[in-house]
């Protein structure tokens, strides 16, 4: 099952042996185990530290620690974390991070999107990103109201 797929530094593979194993996987984990209702497979902590292990010097996020960054990575990364309920642990109170990766999502429009900087636009960029944008300002809209309320 899925418990097995999982590595000891949190990220998934697709297969129990001989894989490799990056972000997508981890995502699809993640996306299974939600509508399974079912997080018992998944170490948390482990995948939530593996993803932060994956931001890259720009902000974004990597397929893999020490890469670049990539709109679909990305999006895996943050969808990930949003399936967790770890989203705004790891995001929204580092609101510098926040904010770099918005406006690394941001930058990535330019005619159309493109999924890394000085790559041809594409299509499916403009799911991948406008996906984590939309993630993105969903929970910081949600994190603004609860730091309002608190304020009051």
């Amino acid at each position: 099952g899925i418990k097995g797929l999982q590595r000891d530094d949190g990220s998934f593979q697709c297969i129990s042996v001989g894989s490799e194993h990056d972000m997508r996987f981890l995502y699809c984990a993640c996306a299974i185990s939600s509508m399974l209702h079912n997080w018992s497979a998944i170490n948390i902590p482990a995948a939530t530290s593996y993803i932060t292990s994956c931001k890259s010097y720009d902000g974004a996020f990597a397929l893999i620690p020490g890469q670049e960054g990539h709109g679909g990575s990305t999006f895996c990364a943050v969808a990930s974390l949003k399936l967790m309920g770890q989203l705004e642990h790891v995001l929204i109170r580092d609101r510098t991070w926040f904010w770099s990766l918005v406006r690394w999502c941001v930058a990535r429009q330019i005619k159309g999107m493109q999924g890394r900087p000085n790559k041809n636009e594409d299509t499916c960029y403009s799911y991948w990103i406008g996906g984590a944008l939309s993630l993105l300002l969903q929970a910081n809209a949600s994190f603004e109201n609860n730091s309002s309320n608190n304020n009051n």
